[in-house]
């Protein structure tokens, strides 16, 4: 208890302000899933009765379509006349068979129409088979009431098929006497494709039509035709029904440990049934979602109330822990720091009473600053004075007539070129310049370094004259040509070459500054690329501080695509290019 006690404060509010909120929103989370988890038991079993009715209805009104055919047919008057005679004629015959065709034709759930007479041993049928079982299944001339049989074999031109038949008696309209039999058969995938259409779950679960007698006469499983129901689910028996085991809709369906989710509908036609059977792991794929979600919520929301709490905790405490740490380093010979709160409670007046302490030492340390700021800029001023260009040029000038007096013509050539040099440089303060004025720098700059260093190196310009007047950013070629000259030339043996080539292509100017000179290994090449690059300014880039430098002004005033160039291989010299949009006049 006592450690507990001489925590820090922000550790003391943290802890109990997490505690306080994390148990309420555990509970609310447990509380929400378990609401979500009957919701959703409940919208997965209102969702099972209407797919129930639906199925119902659609499997409902085939059968009971079947059944008003066969009615319709019966009241036909060339149908009767067909089947009252004793010697039907082939027109007879054709006349039915065309009324038999263009119904089987105009709806999609009936495979045959077929019809018998006592008059004639021929049947008009609509399909033509190879072989069929029927009479293994249903005897058509014992037929005196309508019936259905069970699913049977049959094969015709598209191969084999299970087909259930509904047959009734052909009886006289005039006598009701029994002219023949009327078979109506149906495709049981054609039932079930009806049923599974509708299916709970989308892929999953197995359905079923049974017959009056708990027969399965249609399923998503065939190996299961013609089988008992309750072979396969037990509690299905004909007297579980009856004593209403199992209720319309949607059922709970458990046997030695197997669960099951049930659709069930009873007697939906002359005592059929209509029977859906699936994982209950429908519910857990739900629930599972639902936990993960509620999983989520409430890991977001301790997530969001942790960050509140300890934002809350640290504006609370991060004053007090400022001016405890201020209070704690003062120097008695260095001025205090100034600590200014914005809030006015005690933390506020604690704060305010420690700044109004440390404002005079404050006030004269700015006096100081201001003083020694002033004497700096004072010695700017007169050092700027003391380098006056005009003077500079004046001196130069006075140095080179004094040369050409003493007949020194290289050293009045050199200051020549030297105050050209200078004067180009500053160039009024102006960044740009004609082509022609940076070409005419770039030969200064030759002029000095050829009498430097004699005999080392020559100059080629190849500058297409249509360029002259276009202007660029100054400073970008001398540099080039002094990195060619100190890194390439120098280290060469024997005399070089330098060529300066500037070509106008299109919207662009191209400008390229080759040597001969000892080149660069792809290792030195990749460094001097990467350090033109880097932004970081470290001893090993000084080498290249003149490349980077115009590729820094070339990218800040033209953009990335006018960045340079290098080509080199060992021995065999560099080429570093760049281009620059066209500017006509002086920007």
């Amino acid at each position: 208890m006592k450690r507990w006690i001489d925590q820090s404060l922000r550790q003391k509010l943290t802890i109990l302000m997490i505690l306080s909120t994390i148990f309420p929103i555990l509970l609310l989370g447990i509380y929400s899933f378990y609401i979500s988890l009957q919701g959703n038991r409940q919208n997965i079993d209102q969702t099972g009765n209407d797919i129930l009715n639906q199925m119902e209805a659609s499997l409902k009104y085939q059968l009971q379509d079947i059944e008003r055919t066969s009615i319709f047919l019966i009241g036909l008057q060339e149908i009767q006349a067909y089947a009252s005679s004793t010697s039907p004629t082939g027109q007879q015959q054709s006349v039915v068979l065309s009324i038999l065709t263009n119904l089987v034709s105009s709806k999609d759930h009936i495979f045959d129409i077929s019809l018998y007479t006592k008059g004639s041993p021929d049947v008009i049928s609509t399909s033509s088979l190879y072989s069929s079982d029927l009479s293994n299944h249903l005897d058509i001339s014992s037929v005196n009431k309508k019936v259905w049989s069970n699913p049977y074999a049959v094969v015709n031109y598209a191969g084999e098929h299970r087909i259930i038949t509904f047959a009734r008696p052909l009886r006289s309209i005039n006598n009701y006497e029994t002219l023949g039999w009327i078979s109506i058969s149906v495709n049981e995938q054609q039932l079930i494709d009806s049923l599974l259409h509708f299916r709970l779950d989308g892929k999953q679960g197995d359905m079923y039509i049974l017959n009056e007698h708990n027969i399965i006469i249609a399923a998503s499983q065939k190996d299961r035709l013609t089988e008992a129901m309750g072979h396969y689910y037990p509690l299905l028996v004909k007297d579980a029904r009856e004593k209403a085991e199992f209720h319309k809709g949607v059922n709970r369906y458990s046997y030695e440990g197997t669960r099951h989710v049930m659709l069930y509908s009873p007697n939906f036609y002359e005592q059929w049934s209509i029977i859906g059977m699936y994982p209950h792991d429908i519910y857990r794929a739900e629930s599972s979602s639902i936990l993960k979600f509620a999983i989520i919520t409430v890991v977001i929301s301790i997530m969001i109330t942790g960050f509140l709490i300890l934002f809350t905790v640290r504006h609370i405490t991060n004053p007090l822990r400022l001016l405890t740490r201020l209070l704690s380093k003062i120097n008695p010979d260095e001025p205090m720091p100034v600590y200014h709160s914005r809030s006015n409670d005690e933390i506020g007046e604690l704060a305010k009473s420690y700044s109004r302490l440390s404002k005079h030492i404050e006030q004269l340390k700015k006096k100081v600053v201001r003083i020694e700021v002033r004497k700096k800029e004072a010695d700017m001023r007169a050092l700027q004075s003391q380098i006056n260009p005009h003077f500079l040029y004046n001196t130069l000038s006075s140095v080179q007539w004094i040369a050409l007096m003493e007949n020194q013509s290289k050293i009045a050539d050199m200051i020549g070129a030297l105050s050209d040099f200078l004067r180009f440089s500053l160039n009024k303060g102006n960044e740009f310049c004609k082509i022609e004025h940076e070409i005419e720098h770039v030969k200064n700059y030759v002029t000095i370094q050829n009498i430097r260093y004699p005999d080392k190196f020559d100059v080629d310009y190849i500058v297409n004259a249509d360029v002259t007047n276009h202007y660029m950013l100054k400073l970008l070629l001398q540099p080039l040509v002094e990195n060619a000259m100190i890194h390439g030339i120098q280290k060469l043996t024997g005399k070089g070459s330098i060529t300066v080539c500037i070509e106008q292509k299109g919207n662009l100017i191209h400008y390229m500054v080759l040597d001969n000179g000892v080149g660069m290994s792809a290792e030195r090449l990749e460094f001097v690329q990467q350090m033109l690059q880097s932004s970081m300014q470290d001893e090993s880039s000084d080498e290249v501080y003149g490349l980077r430098n115009v590729n820094e002004r070339l990218i800040l005033h033209y953009g990335p695509d006018s960045r340079l160039h290098i080509k080199s291989s060992a021995n065999q010299g560099t080429q570093i290019y760049f281009t620059t949009p066209i500017i006509g006049d002086k920007p």
